[in-house]
Order: C-alpha cells, then structure tokens, then sequence
C-alpha cells in the first residue's frame, strides 16, 4: 500500500517538475521574441560614435522569421491572372516582357516583372490596331500619368487607415471572387481625387509584410472600379524556405559608409530577380533618414542599397 502511494507521489512530482520546465521554456521563448532594452541601447550608442543616430524606439525589435519566397511569371502564371479578369475567348496579344488581353468590356495587361493594367473601356474606350500600339498616348492618358504620380510617391493624398471599402469594389472586376481571392491582401492607405475620379493607393502584404516594390493604384468612379495599375504578386509560389537572418539591431552595424539620423526603420519583402520572369522576396530592412534618403539592407546577407 504504502509503495502505491509512492509510486503515484512520484509520477505527480515528475509530473510537476515537467510542467515547470514547460513554464520556463514558454516564458523564456517570449522573452526571447524581440530584442532586449540593453541590447537596443548598446546598439544605438556604439552607431552614435560613427556618425549614425537612431533613437531606441526606431530599432526594429521583433525577432519573428520570414520566408524567402521564390515565384517564376512563366506564361501559363500569365494568363491565369489574367482570366480572372477577362473571359477567355478574348483577344491575346504579346507585349514586350508580357501579354495583353482584349474583350469587349475590359483591358488587361500583365508583364513578367509583375506589372499589371486593368482598365474598363465602357469608361476609357480603346482600339488595338496592332500589339506594338503604344498605350499611354490615348484618351487615357491623363489618367494614366496621374496613377504613374501616385505609383512614385511624386503627390500625397488623405491618409487612410486600411480602407476596406476598395476590396469590396474590387471584388466586381474578379469574374469569380470566390474562387480566385485576388487583390485580397492589399492594404490601402492614401485617397487621392482628380475630377469626377477617385484613386486609391495601397500596397501588397504577404505573410503579413510589405512588399516593397507592389503598389497599387486603383481609380474609382460611381463606386466602380474603372482602372488598376501598379505591380502585384499573382503566381503561386514555386519554393520557400526559412533562414537566419540579421536581427534589427546587427543589421544597422552594415551602415558602416552613412551617417545621418535614422527616422524609420521596417521589415519588408523585396524582389530579387534571377532571371526576366523568376525572382525571389527576401526579408529586407527599410531603413529610412531624415534627410530623405532610404536605404535597403538585406536581412539575409546584410548588403545595403539605395531605394526609394
């Protein structure tokens, strides 16, 4: 009897003690998922003695991992965006680097660097003499160069906070928004107006980051979506794979050749190409000055480049 009674003390007091190294290792591992106060503030007064000034709460801190991404725009991705904008017995014509696809009622136009056009020719109607017309010299065209201004960040618009109201009229340009959840995962952030036209501005997130190159101008009139430009992700990834990469402190100690304060600091994806239509979305820092300049570091190799 008394033996039992051990047994069962035993097992509970193993019991115990596993569930306290479960505790420790779970309090330990949230600990541990954004950089420390003292590792923050020894990394911001080492960069002050070179000439580099940023505030403790600029340095990205999170620890989380990301993917690295690689996607292949190869002709049959091409054509699967499209047809979910324009019916398949459409005219198809090449394009430099991409494909343009012609129906009575819509324009579409996708490259292989991700680019892409929408446009409704009930409102701006066109004609394709040949598949080398050259587009922008049409009745379009001032609409055109005023998405060009958003897309380059020349004019600011209102702010806005994640407008979903653009999603849900986005959704009656895909043929079927059941089956094909596109343009799902931008997050708009600026309205502009021009005349009798709306535009909106956003840009695409995958695996909850930005990526940095894909923005997104959508012009609105009567609650209709009328044109969509900008450079967006549509193909299915072809591989991923996770990888250690510099943490937001370790990776302002690759500013060795900048100086200046630095106002903004993100984690964003950036596309990589390795080939006209194949390219990669790595883990980047957008690392931005109060001067102006912004700079990319590469989260992967720590190799910096000047962006805009």
């Amino acid at each position: 009897m008394n033996s039992s009674r051990l047994e069962v003390f035993i097992i509970f007091m193993l019991l115990c003690i596993d569930l306290f190294f479960f505790c420790a290792i779970e309090a330990y591992e949230k600990k541990t998922d954004t950089l420390s106060v003292d590792v923050i503030e020894s990394t911001c007064s080492i960069l002050e003695n070179r000439g580099v000034f940023v505030r403790p709460e600029t340095v990205y801190s999170s620890l989380e991992s990301y993917d690295i991404i690689r996607y292949e725009n190869r002709e049959s991705v091409l054509r699967s965006a499209a047809y979910n904008f324009v019916s398949r017995d459409c005219a198809v014509f090449s394009l430099p680097g991409g494909k343009a696809f012609f129906s009575d009622e819509v324009y579409f136009e996708i490259k292989e660097n991700s680019e892409f056009m929408y446009r409704d020719t009930g409102e701006f109607p066109i004609v394709i003499d040949s598949p080398s017309q050259d587009l922008t010299h049409d009745s379009a065209e001032d609409i055109y160069e005023f998405a060009e201004q958003i897309l380059k960040g020349v004019t600011s618009g209102e702010k806005l906070m994640n407008d979903r109201h653009v999603l849900k009229l986005l959704k009656d340009v895909v043929l079927d928004p059941s089956d094909a959840p596109l343009l799902n995962d931008i997050t708009f952030t600026e309205r502009f107006g021009y005349g009798v036209y709306s535009f909106y501005l956003g840009v695409q997130r995958i695996n909850g980051l930005t990526v940095s190159e894909n923005r997104v101008a959508v012009c609105v009139k009567d609650e209709k979506v009328v044109l969509i430009k900008g450079t967006y992700v549509f193909g299915e990834v072809e591989e991923k794979h996770n990888t250690d990469f510099y943490d937001g402190a370790n990776i302002l100690f690759f500013l060795a050749n900048d100086s200046g304060t630095v106002s903004d600091m993100q984690l964003v994806y950036r596309g990589v190409f390795y080939s006209e239509s194949g390219f990669y979305l790595v883990p980047t820092y957008r690392i931005c000055f109060e001067d102006g300049r912004v700079l990319f570091a590469d989260a992967v190799s720590g190799y910096v480049r000047e962006g805009i």
